[in-house]
């Protein structure tokens, strides 16, 4: 099993990395917990791990097994810290800093994995991408729709992040709306969809091709312009089966498109991009 943290955000991206803490902000991945009606009383503290299916690069179609650790707490209503993989295809930690049940925002920093290694030859040949740090902030709202039913919520939210490791000096946005409802007392049901908007020094990054990487690897030139990169979807089931231990199962398409699916480097590899994982969780 290769572990490859930058990716395995994506691959579990269906899976559980926060489903016990209430207002965890939907843009992470997993299954959320709708905000309870009464908040317990203490810190709760959720510890566990993901083992999922992911490409191996962006745009690749070669596809490596990833295990990635989970964490979080909470302490207060609106308040808390969790640390998991993100439908922005990193690993994520963030803070939420906003004492309320519906709105939610604070800062991230987050992981992205690296190109180097890669299974297809041309794509290896082109200059490494080394693992990137990146710091931004979320910002989210989540609304109760159904008054019978107080898991059931309908939430529209943002993160953006910019590259701060000198790798891609890029930035990117993500606007989503997630739907999360409990079918039962043990069964959470949560379901997301995204899009994702790079500027042009991320796109040149991971799509471009530039003209030494033409000598060296044999693909075209291409520029890659700033623009919308992605589109995707992610469903989660998660099964809490005793007072404390929970587990999840999830999958996630992500459709790469504009010049990110025209580019070379997505060419020799596939747009369709599918992830899939499994989670245990444990609650403190």
């Amino acid at each position: 099993m290769k572990y490859k943290s930058g990716l395995v955000l994506a691959a579990a991206a269906a899976t559980a990395s926060q489903v016990a803490l209430a207002q965890t902000p939907p843009g992470s991945v997993g299954v959320e917990e709708a905000p309870a009606v009464t908040q317990p009383q203490g810190p709760r503290i959720l510890v566990g791990g993901i083992v999922g299916m992911a490409p191996d690069y962006e745009g690749s179609n070669d596809y490596k097994a990833a295990f990635a650790p989970l964490a979080s707490i909470r302490w207060a209503e609106g308040y808390g810290v969790s640390l998991g993989p993100s439908t922005m295809r990193t690993y994520q930690l963030r803070a939420d800093l906003l004492p309320s049940r519906n709105w939610t925002f604070g800062p991230l920093l987050q992981r992205r994995g690296d190109r180097k290694g890669v299974d297809d030859p041309r794509v290896d040949n082109l200059s490494d991408i080394d693992p990137a740090w990146e710091a931004g902030a979320h910002f989210g709202y989540r609304l109760g729709i159904d008054p019978n039913n107080p898991a059931t919520t309908l939430g529209i939210n943002l993160q953006a992040a910019a590259d701060i490791s000198d790798e891609s000096n890029g930035w990117l946005v993500q606007p989503g709306v997630d739907y999360i409802t409990r079918f039962s007392p043990k069964w959470l049901f949560n379901t997301r969809l995204f899009s994702t908007y790079a500027d042009e020094n991320y796109m040149q990054e991971y799509f471009g091709i530039g003209a030494s990487n033409v000598r060296d690897s044999g693909l075209r030139f291409y520029n890659a312009d700033a623009g919308f990169k992605d589109v995707g979807i992610r469903v989660a089931a998660d099964y809490q089966f005793s007072e404390r231990w929970s587990t999840s199962l999830g999958l996630q398409y992500i459709r790469l498109i504009g010049d990110a699916e025209d580019s070379p480097v997505t060419k020799r590899g596939s747009a369709d991009q599918f992830f899939g994982g499994l989670s245990l969780s444990y609650r403190f």
